[in-house]
């Protein structure tokens, strides 16, 4: 693991941040310890030094997100085979921002009275990890004759 500490010499700040989930739920000891250039305390053992330290706790923001917001959704209209039936996900909203979700089908629930044959998440295409890609959030179901 890389050292998440940096320095700005110019503010003479120290700031400690990592997306690394290595360090998550991790307390670490960090500490400075200064000395004169010209008179190193190893060549001069009288010299005067100093050392200032504090522990870090890193955490992972999204492991208890300040907001999770469930977002209904809407069915697609009925179709009267057209022979592609696309539902768009109306996305959750999560803060803070770099928290991603990734979406699953875990059911397929039929509307009307004949349930048969039976569709399941297996029957469609679905992108749950929204990245950017225009297929984002999309559930495609591709019925056959049978299905109808």
């Amino acid at each position: 693991m890389n050292s998440p500490v940096k320095y700005n010499e110019s503010t003479l700040t120290f700031t400690v941040q990592t997306d690394d989930a290595n360090y998550d739920l991790l307390i670490h000891s960090y500490g400075v310890n200064v000395e004169f250039t010209n008179w190193p305390s190893s060549t001069n053992t009288g010299v005067s030094t100093a050392t200032n330290g504090a522990f870090v706790e890193y955490n992972d923001p999204c492991r208890e997100p300040i907001l999770f917001s469930v977002t209904t959704q809407t069915n697609p209209a009925p179709n009267a085979f057209t022979g592609l039936v696309t539902f768009t996900l109306n996305q959750f909203t999560i803060a803070p921002s770099q928290c991603s979700i990734t979406y699953t089908c875990t059911s397929v629930e039929r509307l009307g009275i004949d349930q048969d044959p039976l569709i399941s998440c297996a029957d469609f295409t679905f992108d749950g990890v929204i990245d950017g890609t225009s297929t984002d959030g999309q559930l495609i179901f591709t019925p056959t004759l049978t299905d109808y």
